[in-house]
């Protein structure tokens, strides 16, 4: 179904990634591109068994482009998946100069940071990028805004309390306490991990006596509901 929207290209790890025949059969029944994150499957299961058109490749720069390499060596086009605020993404850019199958966007959510951390930003035109070509990296880092940006210890950003409650159209209900939770419950096998009409509704801490409650039974555990 999702084949016939107009803004799907490339779909990422759609099912598990170790399940090898059902990547394979997949493959067989849409029109788009599959894409796994290199290494899992192994890749001569990957390449034998025909698992996927491409790969997801992130790490240090050894690892980029080691993986990089042998994806060039078996035709198989990628896209650079290294997170982070400008620094990382003109790191990305030299790594994907040099990969000649870096084919596919790069995924970089450069945007997603309030700062780049660059005196000048990098120039980004029609989807493309230019590639710094000054010493190093080829860029300036913006000293004032490391300075301003300088967390203390512990390092770690307070995430507010809240309770995520997937729903499904049937009126089943389960409440977790964050992402985690919810994701481990459906590794498990305890809940699809989509379906027509699943929403999800965030419950901050609203100060009641129900919502603390529910909160806490969330953290012994998933708390099964129905509206």
């Amino acid at each position: 179904d999702l084949d016939e929207f107009e803004r799907i290209a490339i779909y990422e790890s759609p099912i598990m990634q170790h399940d090898i025949e059902g990547h394979h059969q997949l493959r067989q029944k849409i029109k788009h591109p599959i894409a796994l994150h290199f290494g899992n499957p192994p890749l001569p299961s990957t390449v034998r068994d025909e698992v996927c058109d491409g790969f997801v490749i992130g790490g240090g720069v050894e690892r980029v482009l080691r993986e990089g390499q042998l994806s060039e060596a078996f035709e198989k086009p990628f896209w650079l998946q290294l997170v982070g605020t400008g620094l990382t993404t003109t790191l990305s850019l030299h790594l994907g100069a040099v990969l000649k199958f870096a084919q596919w966007p790069a995924v970089n959510c450069l945007n997603n940071y309030a700062d780049d951390l660059l005196v000048e930003p990098l120039t980004i035109q029609g989807g493309y990028a230019r590639v710094p070509d000054g010493p190093g990296l080829g860029i300036e880092i913006d000293e004032e805004a490391l300075t301003r940006y300088k967390m203390e210890p512990p390092y770690k950003l307070q995430v507010p309390r809240q309770i995520l409650s997937v729903v499904w159209s049937s009126g089943h209900v389960r409440h977790y306490k964050d992402m985690m939770q919810c994701r481990n419950d459906a590794l498990a096998g305890n809940v699809p991990a989509q379906e027509r009409g699943v929403k999800m509704d965030v419950k901050p801490d609203d100060g009641s006596k129900d919502w603390a409650e529910l909160y806490a039974r969330t953290e012994i555990g998933p708390v099964i509901d129905q509206l």
